[in-house]
This record gives C-alpha cells, sequence and structure tokens, in this order.
C-alpha cells in the first residue's frame, strides 16, 4: 500500500448523519392493557385523523363535486354518502377551478345538502392557486404561516397532479411526492383527502388499487381509496334511466373503496345528479348490472371493430376468408370471427369446401 493510500486510511471516519430521521427499533406490543390508543376516525368506517385518503375516477364524474360535499358534511360533521363524519375545520386547496365557479360550486352543494350556511361558512377554508404552479414541497412550506391562522382537521387537494412534479409514472417520483404529503400529515395532525384521475384507457377491468394514471405507488402509498367507476354508455342504461325519468341526466357510477384500519366498505351505485352523488336507492346499480353493463359495451366495440376490419379487407373484392379476417384481429380465434359476423347486420358467412369459409356483403333485396 502506498504513503498516500496509507494516510487516507487511517483518517477517521466523519460522522454520518442521515438526512431523515431514522427511527428506532421498538419491541411488539400484544397485550391489550398495554396497546396505544387509535386515532380518533375523522370518517367512520373509512379515514382516521392524520390518515391520507385518495379519490379516484375518470373525467368527468364529478369528482371536485363529490369532494366540495365531503367538505361541507366534515365542515357540518353531517354524513356523506352514508359514512358519518365527525365536524372539523377543513381547508380545500383548489387548484383548478377558477374562484367565482368554485365558490358558486360550493353554494349549490351546501343548498343541496341542506348544511347550515353559517356552519360551514365557520369551518370550511378556501384556498385558491389555480394557475400558481406549486409544488408539493413548496405547499408543505406554506403550512407554517396557515397554522398561525388556526389548525385543519382535514386538508383537500384538488387535483393532485397540479402539484405533482416529475412523471407520474416513475415510481421514486411518486414515492417522494408521497412521503411530502404523510409529512404535511404528520406535521398538522390533519388527515390529507387528494383527488387523482384515471388513465384514458377502459379500467373496469382492472383492480380498484391499480385504476390510477401513473405509477401503482397511487394506490399504495394512501391509507384508503374511493374510487367511481362509471357505468360505460350503451343502450341497457338508457333502458335502465328510462324507468326513473329524474335520472335521465344523472351519471350512473358504481363506488369501491380500499381501506387499511377498517372492514372493507362495500360497493354501491351512486347517481352524479348535479350537484350532489346520491346513493342508489333504485336497486338499478349493481354489481352485477355494471359486470354486464360493461360486458356489452366491449360486444358493442368489438362488433364494430369486427365490422370495419372486414369492410377493409372486402375493398375492391366480392369476398374474404375467414382467416384474414382472424389475422387482420390479431389472431382472433375463428370462433370469435364466427360470433360476430353471425352478429353483423353487413356481412354473412359461407362455408366452401371442408374449413374454407367466406365473408360477402348482405346483398340487400
Amino acid at each position: 500500500m502506498d504513503k498516500v493510500a496509507m494516510e487516507w486510511a487511517d483518517q477517521p471516519l466523519e460522522t454520518y448523519e442521515p438526512d431523515i430521521e431514522v427511527p428506532p427499533f421498538r419491541k411488539a406490543i400484544v397485550r391489550r392493557d398495554k396497546l396505544p390508543k387509535l386515532l380518533p376516525e375523522l370518517i367512520v368506517g373509512l379515514l382516521r385523523v392524520g390518515a391520507i385518503l385518495l379519490l379516484q375516477g375518470a373525467s368527468k364524474t364529478g369528482k371536485s363535486f363529490a369532494l366540495i360535499s365531503l367538505a361541507i358534511a366534515l365542515a357540518t360533521g353531517s354524513r356523506w354518502l352514508g359514512f358519518q363524519c365527525r365536524k372539523s375545520r377543513v381547508l380545500y386547496i383548489n387548484l383548478e377551478i377558477q374562484e367565482a365557479s368554485f365558490d358558486w360550486r360550493v353554494a349549490d352543494v351546501a343548498e343541496a345538502m341542506g348544511a347550515d350556511a353559517q356552519t360551514v361558512e365557520d369551518n370550511l377554508t378556501i384556498w385558491d392557486a389555480r394557475g400558481k404552479n406549486y409544488s408539493i414541497e413548496e405547499l408543505k412550506e406554506e403550512f407554517a404561516q396557515w397554522e398561525a391562522d388556526g389548525r385543519f382537521d382535514a386538508i383537500i387537494i384538488d387535483p393532485l397532479y397540479k402539484v405533482q412534479s416529475g412523471s407520474e409514472n416513475d415510481t421514486e417520483s411518486i414515492n417522494r411526492f408521497f412521503n411530502a404529503i404523510d409529512s404535511i400529515a404528520r406535521e398538522s395532525g390533519a388527515s390529507i383527502i387528494v383527488c387523482h384521475h384515471y388513465p384514458k384507457t377502459e379500467q373496469s377491468s382492472r383492480s380498484v388499487i391499480n385504476r390510477s394514471s401513473g405509477s401503482g405507488v397511487f394506490g399504495r402509498a394512501v391509507d384508503a381509496i374511493i374510487d367511481l367507476l362509471e357505468f360505460p354508455h350503451y343502450t341497457g342504461i338508457q333502458d335502465l334511466k328510462g324507468e326513473f325519468l329524474a335520472l335521465q341526466s344523472a351519471i350512473p357510477l358504481m363506488a369501491s373503496f380500499i381501506t387499511r384500519d377498517f372492514k372493507l366498505p362495500e360497493s354501491f351505485g351512486l347517481w352524479f345528479d348535479y350537484p350532489l352523488h346520491k346513493r342508489d336507492t333504485t336497486g338499478l346499480l349493481t354489481l352485477d348490472a355494471l359486470r354486464k353493463s360493461h360486458s356489452a359495451a366491449h360486444a358493442n366495440q368489438m362488433q364494430a371493430r369486427v365490422d370495419e376490419t372486414i369492410t377493409e379487407l372486402l375493398e375492391g373484392r366480392e369476398s374474404v376468408l375467414r382467416t384474414e379476417v382472424a389475422e387482420a384481429l390479431g389472431g382472433k380465434d375463428r370462433k370469435t370471427v364466427d360470433k360476430y359476423v353471425e352478429a353483423s347486420s353487413l356481412f354473412e358467412a359461407e362455408t366452401i369446401g371442408n374449413n374454407r369459409v367466406e365473408i360477402r356483403r348482405i346483398k340487400m333485396e
């Protein structure tokens, strides 16, 4: 070993201090008389004080209206979608809606809920930050000032992507993002309620925890999820709505839940009937109806795709082979092709020989 290396090796190590506070080890607690007291519930059966709640759904399912009604239910200590809320001081961080429009929404929702106006005004604080381009870290810095004006029990951030820097698909970035949110919850003592969107692709086949756009961290870093899945637009839903004239303009949804601390609430149907989300009392919006509606919607989409594919293949031809159609559809099996050709109002199939099936346009009489 050379002299320089030896001198370096003999130097004492500097004390390493991590950037984060490392919690100490502790022994398990099993005996109930020594268990710590659980934090109180902010939303009974769904969310505790200091925990994080994610509300997710597709665009135009009324997510902001759902959050406004939740804010009012918390401010007044009333029920929200059947869940009892603890009377709380609420901060609503509005990052997307124009100030005047937001005020009108709050007034419309409060009136529809029959909420006491003075109680809402006393307990609900709005912070309008549309166009301010805050990151979650910068938002966290604002809390020292807010705490001087009084403590909040619940903080709603709507929508989440407005304060999220970096790619929402980057796991490391989203981990840091939720660490900052968790830090806000711990330092403020407030429950944090955030709103996020679905990606544009169909989400009904995915589990609730994986429906949010971006990294899977979105569904796993929070303590509870409220998922608003829309029934697809197809004839069956219109027939259902036709039985109840009052619901003609309402949007049918299925509310599903994930929660760490409580027994999993059962899914139930909702109607977004401006300006409120109302639990279904008609019995029409069931999980079975949701599965059937998505199955029917998928079948309609597939029928349109098959018809379009055959139309393109028949360009300048009188017939096309079933095997060509199956290949053009990405390798679909022959039974699938037969099913959609049989259901089509445009085409018919004819077996020529043993296995040769030709598809042609139906001749109009």
